[in-house]
């Protein structure tokens, strides 16, 4: 019988569950003590045939490796009613599955260099328009009613989103400010890095407010 060693680095569910650890076992892997830190299966020895371990990699990598999402974010509008019109203006974005909207929320906010915070809420459904899943920012008070779930506590892997899918993000619930987001592809995660990351910038991000000093004179 031949002993094979080995690391096998997971994510998305960042916790060894006893499911997990279950099929582990159900592959004829009978002696192996599988522990987690750091998104890292601690080495065993796993006693079994070839092809029984191959199939245990191909199985954790199916269901447990991590994602990485590229966003594009487009401003729509202008914001600043017509210093802006017709131009496009848009971020791009990478962020791992197990990093949250308000994660994304944050680098956004970075990317379009603002400065002041504000309430903000991100529809990921069928398409902008579509308000059937809202997830919305508090502010620091109670939860809406009508939000899903608070974007501080909802992972990009929750949201079962697809290649291609575009969905709508609003910041300042008073100004809003309103972005399409396009999920441009989705692929296996580098497990070293750090993430969100700016990827590019297309455009000048507009001034957060308009400068009154200006239109007075």
């Amino acid at each position: 019988m031949t002993s094979y060693e080995f690391t096998l680095v997971l994510s998305g569910s960042l916790e060894l569950t006893e499911d997990i650890a279950d099929a582990l076992f159900e592959t004829d892997c009978d002696d192996g003590m599988p522990g987690t830190c750091d998104r890292v299966f601690s080495k065993g020895n796993f006693y079994g045939n070839k092809e029984n371990v191959s199939f245990i990699l191909l199985r954790c990598q199916i269901h447990f490796c991590p994602q990485l999402y590229t966003i594009e974010i487009f401003l729509m509008g202008d914001p600043l009613g017509g210093e802006f019109e017709g131009q496009v203006i848009s971020r791009k974005i990478q962020i791992r599955g197990k990093e949250t909207l308000h994660d994304l929320h944050y680098t956004i906010f970075e990317a379009f260099d603002r400065w002041e915070e504000h309430v903000y809420e991100f529809n990921p459904g069928a398409s902008p328009d579509d308000q059937s899943r809202l997830y919305i920012s508090s502010g620091g008070i109670a939860q809406l009613e009508y939000s899903c779930g608070a974007p501080e506590d909802t992972t990009f892997d929750s949201l079962g989103l697809k290649e291609e899918q575009h969905f709508g993000y609003t910041f300042d619930m008073g100004d809003n400010r309103e972005h399409e987001l396009e999920v441009s592809t989705i692929e296996l995660a580098p497990v070293k890095g750090k993430y969100p990351k700016i990827m590019a910038k297309v455009g000048a991000s507009p001034p957060q407010y308009p400068d009154f000093e200006e239109e007075d004179e």
